[in-house]
């Protein structure tokens, strides 16, 4: 099925907004796609679009999510950032904790390596085990919005409300160009 076929059969699904669509690939058992919503909820799906489970969440709703170690997903919620299984999906394995306000993005790096970015300005790479900051990237003075990955994947690349472009050396967490973007698209 199309992107936005799946799109509109789980907006009707959900009781509110999606918030947030991935498509998993490789799947992962029968599950192919997961949304979050604003109705606190998390929905696993297989191909078909019938539904294998819900998680509940009881606290800010996910702005992000990412398949995460083959088994897991991880959700942004609010400040935190938790880590489901998705064999168990109401409980819990994996609690990040440093953002003092919302998350907006979450990029995956590889099966153990993960970045967040948000509204505190900061972006932070995450090792899963233990839960632990291993690189901090400062220079935004606004909202962090996205961080991706630069082909050659040394680099990162991050915009925020602040009207800046950064290109992160990944090794050293420092700026390599900053660039001021007056106009947007």
């Amino acid at each position: 099925p199309s992107y936005s076929l799946l799109y509109h059969i789980a907006y009707r699904i959900h009781k509110s907004s999606i918030v947030c669509f991935l498509s998993l690939t490789p799947h992962y058992d029968s599950i192919h796609y997961i949304t979050s919503s604003t109705d606190n909820t998390i929905k696993l799906w297989d191909y078909n679009f019938h539904l294998i489970s819900a998680i509940h969440t009881e606290r800010a709703y996910s702005t992000c999510l990412i398949h995460y170690k083959s088994e897991y997903v991880l959700s942004s919620e609010g400040i935190y950032i938790y880590g489901y299984h998705l064999r168990l999906p109401n409980k819990i394995k994996y609690i990040f904790r440093g953002h003092t306000d919302m998350i907006l993005h979450l990029l995956y790096v590889d099966d153990d390596v993960f970045i967040s970015a948000g509204k505190d300005t900061s972006i932070r790479m995450w090792k899963s085990n233990p839960e632990i900051v291993v690189r901090y990237y400062d220079g935004h003075y606004s909202a962090v919005r996205k961080v991706v990955k630069v082909y050659n994947e040394r680099n990162y690349v991050s915009y925020g409300d602040d009207k800046k472009i950064i290109i992160w050396e990944n090794e050293q967490s420092s700026a390599v160009n900053v660039m001021d973007v007056y106009y947007t698209c």
